[in-house]
Formats: structure tokens, sequence, C-alpha cells
């Protein structure tokens, strides 16, 4: 008997608690080797997570809904039929302080364009860069989805 995985079981649990559980179609999220799409069926994977826009598809009956989630960093485990991510932070876009992220993002450009930066300040730098990126990623993508943007 041949069954085909329509769907993946979809667990993204941070320090703060759970964020997110259930049936999800496809998974799109950047991981530190490269952008990814997870499908149900994929290959077993074991990957360190960027800093990101988490979007992830579910057939509610006729049409495809998205679910827009941002994520920090932490660990990715993909089976055949289940995700499992261990984010070091994870938000909801609405919860995603765009103002803080911005003056993160502007501070960070600031060291980065300095002379006297250490390589530990560049990189702490590039840290917190990429991740004020994505934050104002998911809030862009959100904003376009309530425009009617698909």
């Amino acid at each position: 008997m041949n069954h085909k995985i329509t769907h993946l079981q979809v667990d993204i649990v941070s320090p703060e608690g759970s964020l997110f559980s259930g049936k999800a179609t496809g998974l799109f999220l950047k991981s530190t080797e490269g952008e990814l799409g997870i499908m149900p069926g994929h290959l077993q994977l074991l990957s360190q997570v960027a800093p990101c826009s988490l979007r992830m598809t579910h057939d509610d009956s006729e049409e495809t809904q998205e679910t827009l989630l941002f994520v920090s960093g932490g660990i990715l485990e993909v089976q055949p039929h289940a995700v499992t991510i261990l984010a070091d932070t994870a938000l909801r876009p609405q919860d995603v302080n765009e103002s803080a992220a911005k003056q993160a993002q502007e501070a960070a450009r600031k060291v980065l364009d300095g002379k006297k930066a250490t390589p530990q300040d560049f990189q702490e730098a590039q840290a917190v860069l990429l991740d004020a990126m994505a934050r104002l990623q998911v809030i862009e993508m959100m904003r376009f989805r309530k425009h009617g943007g698909h």
C-alpha cells in the first residue's frame, strides 16, 4: 500500500513556549546554508536556521492559506512527515517591534561603516543587521498581504 504524505506536522518552539503546532503543506525559510523549501516527504535534514521570515502553506478547504512568522535563528529538524524548529526567538508579524528593528538596523550599519570596529564588533553588527532586516521583512510581507498582495 503506497500512502502519499500530503501534510507535515510542524512544531515551532522557542524559550518563550510553543508558537505553532499544526499541519502544513509547505514550509519556506532560510538556513545558514541558504533558502529552503520543505514539502511533505522531504528527506531528513538537520540545519541551523538563519534570521528570516518563515512562511508555511496550509490547504484549508479549497484555498491555500499562509502563516507568516519571524524566526531569529535556531535549529531545524526535518523528517519526511514532520518539521521541528527550536527557535532562539519566534514571533508573529504583529508582535515584531518595527521601531526597535529600525533602530537596531541603523546602529548596526553605523558600526559596519565605521573604521574603528574590531572584528568582533563587525561580526556582532552583522548578526544584528541580519536579524533587524528579517524582522522588517516580516512586517513588510504582512503589510503587502493586508493590502491585497499574495
